[in-house]
C-alpha cells in the first residue's frame, strides 16, 4: 500500500504577528504590503493575512553587499 505523504500549507500571519517574529515595525511591513511589494491575501474577506516565506524572500531580493570574493 502506498503512503500519501501530507504536506501541511504555510500558516498565514496577520501583518502585526508577522512583523513582531521577524523583530521588524509593524509600520514598515504595513507599507511594504500597501505599496505592494510584499504579497498578502484577505482570505474570505478577513483581515489582511501574510506569509513569512514571501516576506523573507522579499528582504532577501532587496539585500544589499554581502561576501566579497578574494
Amino acid at each position: 500500500m502506498k503512503e500519501d505523504h501530507f504536506i501541511a500549507p504555510e500558516s498565514f500571519l496577520t501583518i502585526p504577528n508577522a512583523a513582531e517574529r521577524l523583530g521588524i515595525p509593524t509600520t514598515t511591513l504595513r507599507r511594504a504590503v500597501k505599496s505592494g511589494l510584499v504579497p498578502s491575501y484577505r482570505p474570505l474577506g478577513q483581515r489582511v493575512r501574510v506569509r513569512l516565506s514571501e516576506i523573507i524572500a522579499v528582504i532577501e531580493a532587496q539585500k544589499v553587499g554581502g561576501q566579497r570574493d578574494e
